[in-house]
């Protein structure tokens, strides 16, 4: 039988001290586009920022941040939609490490997974047509559909995917608030499909 050992962080990283950017944003360029952003790696694990100042990651910094996100995971047996949104916001925060505005982009995605289960949760649960989508949240919320009531949460989700949906500037969100929105999203969907119900992929 063959075997297959896993390939360890060899990769040899640079700081570059003048990074070309405009708005607060790295410019993408082949020079830099492996180069980590220097913001990115002050937010340790744990929580808050260090006070290290910027330097070249070790192989450990990088897993170490990876890992506050990757190791968020759900069930492959969650509908196939939401199971690849959420995947795809959180690989997005992953590549953070490397572009800074990948975490807002990946936080972004969650709120239309946000929308999405929202959708079929109430197409699901509801006999009635509803108005909008705001309609649809403030019935999942009388009739107890979320999982806590904490109906503020939800409500500032709601506001936060019309922010998406209708940006009237961009935002940028740093490693913590995305890897809270994530666990957030995370804790969500497992209760919107419990293990024991039956959910075909869609």
């Amino acid at each position: 039988m063959e075997t297959h050992t896993q390939k360890g962080w060899e990769a040899d990283f640079q700081i570059v001290e003048d990074v070309d950017c405009a708005h607060g944003i790295k410019r993408l360029s082949y020079d830099n586009v492996l180069t980590p952003e220097i913001g990115a790696f002050l937010f340790i694990p744990g929580g808050g920022l260090s006070t290290l100042g910027p330097e070249v990651p070790s192989k450990e910094a990088v897993r170490e941040r990876i890992e506050m996100f990757t190791s968020l995971t759900l069930r492959t047996s969650i509908p196939e939609t939401a199971w690849r949104m959420f995947e795809i916001a959180k690989g997005a925060m992953c590549y953070g490490l490397w572009f800074y505005p990948m975490f807002t982009l990946g936080e972004d995605h969650l709120s239309r997974l946000f929308e999405w289960m929202v959708l079929d949760r109430y197409g699901a649960l509801s006999k009635k047509k509803a108005s909008n989508f705001h309609a649809m949240v403030e019935w999942l919320i009388k009739h107890k559909h979320f999982p806590d009531d904490l109906d503020i949460r939800w409500r500032a989700m709601y506001k936060i995917r019309n922010s998406v949906s209708h940006p009237e500037m961009q935002h940028i969100t740093d490693p913590h608030q995305a890897l809270r929105h994530l666990r957030q999203m995370r804790d969500l969907v497992l209760y919107f499909y419990p293990e024991s119900e039956s959910a075909a992929p869609q």
